[in-house]
């Protein structure tokens, strides 16, 4: 991965650190798993803006928009740290899985010849897939 990851998420962890601010303190800053949905939610919303791309566009909102959307329906249905986290990495690999036919719109992948980009997951997309696969991973139960 590489082109502008980077700029996108340092633009995805300031506008969910702005999301987390105001409960930094207080009875709320115990209650966790609402805030931190909708912190991911904020920075995922952030990259969309500011990048310009969408679902389908073939970047990391392939991965990270589904992500979000399952992490906030698993959290409304009740579930646990454990499973939200599950369903957000899960989702987020399909995005990435769906990647691999998708014409690139935006990001790097849009200027690398089509030929080369077949039957490969976008690289952000990818990227978002692992490491939300890490925190799954670090908050199953053991």
């Amino acid at each position: 991965m590489g082109g502008t990851s980077g700029v996108l998420y340092d633009i995805f962890f300031n506008a969910a650190a702005a999301a987390l601010k105001p409960h930094a303190s207080g009875p709320e800053a115990k209650h966790g798993l609402a805030l931190w949905a909708g912190a991911f939610a904020a920075g995922v919303g952030a990259i969309k803006r500011y990048g310009g791309a969408d679902v389908g566009y073939r970047t990391m909102l392939d991965a990270a928009l589904p992500a979000s959307e399952a992490l906030n329906a698993a959290l409304a249905s009740g579930a646990s740290a454990a499973a939200a986290a599950a369903a957000a990495a899960e989702a987020a690999q399909r995005g990435a899985d769906a990647t691999c036919t998708m014409t690139a719109q935006a990001g790097r992948s849009s200027y690398v010849p089509e030929a080369a980009l077949r039957d490969n997951p976008d690289p952000g997309a990818q990227a978002v897939a692992c490491w939300l696969l890490a925190v799954k991973d670090r908050l199953a139960p053991h």
